[in-house]
């Protein structure tokens, strides 16, 4: 093969490789994004329920159910925490991956262009 055919085809594959890379930084933006609004929710829960009532009791009754249910819902969120966590790890390890692949692929064309001087 030609070192001009081999320069157009390392050209290619730069491109696919950058293209991969750039799809691979969307996905960990989106998972990191997902964590941040899940986060934001854990922290929107108000833990006590403050509302008044001409009797103590329909108020502590409410009071009791709305702690159940934030207990409920911050265990869901940091079920779906977690999940989402080990979902960044993963596109982490593919968006490193592809900037290596690209990497490695600038690094050959630049040895091909040294040659061809």
């Amino acid at each position: 093969m030609t070192p001009a055919r081999r320069k157009v085809r390392l050209l290619r594959l730069l491109q696919v490789a950058r293209m991969i890379r750039d799809a691979r930084l969307a996905q960990l933006r989106q998972a990191n994004d997902a964590c941040q609004q899940t986060e934001a929710a854990l922290h929107a829960l108000v833990p006590q329920c403050a509302i008044a009532s001409e009797d103590g009791h329909g108020a502590l009754l409410a009071a009791e159910r709305h702690a159940r249910w934030v207990a409920a819902r911050r265990a869901a969120l940091n079920a779906t925490l977690a999940r989402q966590r080990v979902d960044v790890e993963a596109a982490q390890a593919q968006a490193r991956r592809a900037f290596g692949k690209a990497q490695a692929v600038e690094s050959l064309l630049r040895r091909l262009e040294q040659r061809g001087r």
